[in-house]
């Protein structure tokens, strides 16, 4: 099959994007799935208002993740719930999974 030796979908850790707040912070999921560029092409970035802070790729310019996996082992279940909803505020997010991983039962 084909589908190993050209996979559909990427998958990296922590690929930094632009906190959409605007501030010029970076922030980055734990991990990323993005679909192949064979599937998805790039986003045109001569086409956005030059008012649009989005940039519409990561730093590495690759095309942006449409569902983030935030996992949480040593934060809280109110900072993943915020993580989350800051990942939803940018434009291109689709689904936010969260998965809290707690201590071991005895």
């Amino acid at each position: 099959m084909d589908f190993f030796r050209h996979p559909p979908v990427i998958v990296c850790g922590q690929p930094f994007h632009p906190d959409p707040r605007g501030l010029g912070v970076m922030i980055a999921p734990d991990v990323a799935v993005y679909p192949s560029n064979a599937f998805v092409s790039r986003p045109p970035t001569d086409l956005r208002p030059p008012y649009v802070f989005i940039p519409p790729s990561d730093v590495d310019g690759n095309s942006h993740a449409r569902v983030i996996c935030e996992v949480a082992i040593g934060q809280s279940i109110g900072r993943l719930k915020q993580k989350c909803f800051t990942w939803m505020q940018e434009q291109y997010v689709r689904a936010v999974i969260s998965i809290k991983i707690l201590d071991p039962r005895r």
